[in-house]
């Protein structure tokens, strides 16, 4: 019985060791399950992150073609391979049908009421296991590509912005930085919309911070007025404004919850935007060269490059048209030099053109060049030329500071007058006879940009006029002067065959107008180089003669700094203040204008004007001096140019000071109505800004400020009135993502 029941309990441990032996297979089967399944998943995993990956990737590509002012086209919708964490994968991205489409951002989100032009793509990757050939993940994505052009705000900065202005200031629209944004005032700004006149939305927006006081100093003071996205007090139509406080008297960062009370007109870190970068409006090799490769026509002031321009003496450079490769082209140059030296007769071009200028101006030569003065050059029976970027107190009209090359090109004549031989009593004393200075002119000197009831530049062939000199790079500067209005004009009266370009011409949007010093420090970080436009008050389209009715406009690009003297681009508009009943200037419209550059800087309507005071003779005098007062000047265009950097201590001028100044505006207004972008710091004409008034003796001698009416030019909110290649930023907006389960 005993031994039964031992036989019983050892079947029993068996069949209890045979579960258990089971259990644990069962376990260690699980475990491995488990473990393969783990690893399969872990696999599927990264192959999921390299599609992922790609997506992305492919996304950005073509995010940077349009950076790039491009479009996909051909090869970029070809398949496409890359390697990631051990798997190979492929990507394609497909065009949707109906690109591109005009949209208009709708409310409630970012930007709403800007005009975009947008694009569709969709985009497919697989990842496959380089090891085990195993296809882990394919996924696919529909996305938006937008193009949102740059001068629909009124402020947009890729660095910090400051507006600190001392005066009383409004402006209406949008203002944008990819930095940080300072707001104060030394009396009230306020930023609000203007129904009125179409502006009916208000966006302030910084990627990094928006701070209540000054950057380069811990102040904050005066008052800050700022719309709401919100109309619910009357008067009804307009949006309500909403003072953002100071929080102490020291600068302090905005806090969200303040934010909050402007319903989204008042917004901080919000995505970064991708902009084009500096390089675009540079000369190659220094930059991109966007605007240098799509140009219409170039022109360049070449220095130290002796040459007779139409009929005149050997001077110590030249004026050219060049191609794309930057050398000469000798077509468009003899045809730019036809118009250099077509005579004006009673205010009209020999073949029959007329001057777009009146006035005092009537009779200037449309293109010259300034001279740097040449220091110690003496002629014989004259003085000695004592202007220098340390001494610039001097006679900068005297014409012993701008002699003419003697024959071979090397050296310096010491003739005084054109046509006149060495030591001619005559010749220098200045009461030769017509048949021993056949132009009575003297080089540069006496042979006025403006009149003033003196004889004007008619039959002077020395293509020069005295020496500007720059208070804030305390340097003379080489500047190249275009009167655009008589080139647009000029050239639309010219048969097929003998044009510069086509007035009417679309690619692009319209003309695009490069003008340039070409000299040793082109490319440096400093120089003394720059381009001026003047003359310009109305802009003459399209090809046929008369009164223009296409809207194609201009970009008058640069890669050196922009001088825009007096009025420009008035159009059939009522001159200043703006909204008072007068007759219209012209019956030339507006036309859609932009100024890129290294800097912009304005001279007034008074410059080349004063009395007794030509050629630049102003500009080296003291910022009291009666010849260097302003009178009221507006200007239609919009502008991007590099602005200094504020560093502790060192204030940078703020938005009020986005354009320079030359002149003393002491109450005196300079009406804008355009655009400010900025993309990064000047290159070439970098000095600090130093602060107004001043003296010979103390302080910057630069310029006192304008009484500022500046606004977004509403006018910009229809896209068919963006200048030529506006410059845009670019967004990319991912709408569906997909996975297929394998």
């Amino acid at each position: 019985m005993q031994r039964c029941e031992r036989g019983i309990a050892l079947i029993g441990v068996l069949i209890a060791l045979f579960f258990l032996s089971g259990l644990v297979a069962a376990l260690a089967a699980k475990v491995l399950l488990d473990t393969q399944l783990q690893g399969t998943f872990a696999q599927s995993i990264t192959g999921f992150h390299a599609a992922e990956s790609a997506l992305n990737r492919g996304m950005g590509e073509f995010k940077q073609k349009f950076l790039d002012y491009q479009v996909p086209t051909g090869s970029d919708f070809s398949p496409r391979s890359m390697a990631w964490a051990g798997r190979d994968v492929v990507y394609q991205l497909v065009e949707k049908p109906g690109n591109p489409k005009s949209i208009t951002i709708p409310a409630g989100q970012l930007f709403a009421g800007l005009n975009s032009l947008e694009y569709g793509y969709t985009v497919r990757a697989k990842a496959t296991n380089q090891t085990s050939q195993d296809e882990e993940a394919s996924v696919g994505a529909e996305f938006l590509v937008g193009n949102i052009p740059l001068f629909q705000f009124v402020a947009f900065y890729e660095r910090d912005l400051e507006i600190l202005p001392g005066p009383v200031m409004t402006l209406t629209g949008r203002v944008h930085t990819n930095g940080n944004l300072y707001l104060g005032s030394g009396n009230t700004l306020t930023i609000a919309d203007d129904p009125a006149n179409g502006i009916t939305s208000v966006q302030v927006s910084a990627k990094g911070k928006i701070f209540r006081g000054r950057k380069d100093q811990p102040i904050c003071q005066g008052t800050v007025i700022v719309d709401k996205l919100e109309d619910a007090v009357p008067p009804y139509g307009d949006l309500d404004p909403l003072t953002l406080p100071c929080n102490g008297s020291s600068t302090s960062e905005v806090p969200s919850n303040t934010l909050a009370q402007w319903k989204g007109s008042l917004v901080a870190g919000m995505e970064s935007i991708s902009v084009p970068q500096p390089g675009i409006i540079s000369r190659p090799p220094q930059g991109t060269g966007l605007y240098w490769s799509r140009a219409d026509l170039r022109i360049a002031l070449v220095l130290n490059s002796p040459g007779q321009l139409p009929g005149g003496p050997l001077l110590p450079a030249r004026i050219e048209v060049q191609d794309a490769n930057g050398t000469q082209d000798a077509t468009k140059t003899s045809l730019l030099w036809t118009f250099m030296s077509d005579p004006l007769v009673g205010g009209v071009y020999a073949n029959g053109a007329p001057s777009s200028l009146t006035g005092p101006l009537n009779g200037t030569r449309p293109i010259f060049y300034t001279e740097v003065p040449v220091t110690g050059h003496q002629i014989t029976g004259g003085s000695t030329c004592t202007c220098s970027n340390t001494s610039p107190t001097c006679n900068n009209t005297n014409p012993s500071c701008y002699p003419q090359l003697d024959t071979s090109g090397t050296g310096y004549s010491t003739t005084r007058y054109i046509g006149c031989p060495a030591g001619t009593g005559a010749c220098n004393n200045g009461g030769q006879s017509l048949n021993a200075n056949p132009f009575n002119r003297t080089y540069g000197s006496n042979n006025f940009v403006g009149t003033s009831g003196r004889p004007g530049m008619l039959g002077d062939l020395d293509y020069r006029r005295g020496g500007f000199y720059n208070w804030r790079e305390r340097k003379w500067m080489y500047l190249l002067n275009v009167n655009v209005a008589d080139l647009l004009r000029w050239n639309s009266y010219q048969p097929a065959g003998s044009k510069l370009f086509e007035n009417a011409d679309t690619s692009d949007g319209g003309l695009i107008l490069y003008l340039t010093v070409v000299g040793p420090a082109s490319g440096s970080n400093a120089n003394n180089y720059g381009v001026r436009i003047f003359g310009s008050r109305n802009l003459w389209f399209p090809t046929n003669p008369g009164p223009g009715q296409d809207p194609t406009g201009i970009t008058i690009v640069s890669d050196q700094a922009i001088y825009v003297q007096g009025d420009f681009n008035q159009g059939n508009n009522a001159p200043p203040p703006y909204g008072a009943a007068a007759a219209p200037a012209s019956n030339l419209p507006k036309q859609p204008a932009a100024f890129l550059a290294d800097t912009i800087n304005i001279l007034s309507n008074a410059y080349f004007n004063s009395t007794g005071c030509q050629n630049d003779c102003q500009s080296n005098k003291a910022l009291g001096d009666a010849s260097r007062s302003a009178t009221t000047t507006w200007i239609h265009a919009a502008f991007l140019a590099g602005v200094d950097e504020t560093q502790v201590g060192n204030y940078n001028g703020g938005l009020e000071n986005y354009p320079r100044f030359h002149e003393n505006w002491s109450g005196i207004t300079f009406y804008y109505r355009g655009s400010f972008v900025s993309l990064g710091t000047p290159q070439h004409v970098n000095g600090r800004w130093c602060g107004t008034g001043g003296s010979l003796t103390s302080g910057c001698n630069i310029y006192n400020p304008p009484l500022r009416d500046w606004n977004y030019d509403a006018f910009f909110n229809n896209a068919a009135n963006l200048p030529p290649l506006t410059p845009r930023f670019v967004y990319v907006q991912q709408v569906l993502f997909t996975e297929d389960f394998l």
